[in-house]
């Protein structure tokens, strides 16, 4: 059995033509990691060791023990001048 040679050269040109696409179409859309926006954290450390984290948007700060696991007081400010609210 003979395959005519326009048969094989048409089969090889739809495998190129389809290979092609394939690798152009997978290219034409990077994926991108979803974008989120940094929170404004200010983190400010005590000479007895304790780490404390003001978060500015909610204006809650959190002290954490000199080890970083604990975190054992939460307060939050209202407003300058007035005394903090603690939480926990």
């Amino acid at each position: 059995m003979k395959i005519p040679p326009a048969t094989v050269f048409f089969l090889c040109g739809v495998l190129f033509g389809v290979s092609l696409m394939l690798c152009l179409g997978a290219t034409n859309q990077p994926v991108e990691p979803p974008r989120r926006e940094p929170v404004p954290l200010q983190i400010t450390s005590y000479p007895s060791g304790t780490t404390g984290i003001f978060d500015v948007k909610t204006g809650r700060l959190y002290m954490y023990d000199i080890n970083l696991e604990h975190c054992y007081t939460i307060r939050e400010i209202t407003r300058l001048g007035d005394p903090m609210r603690k939480l926990r």
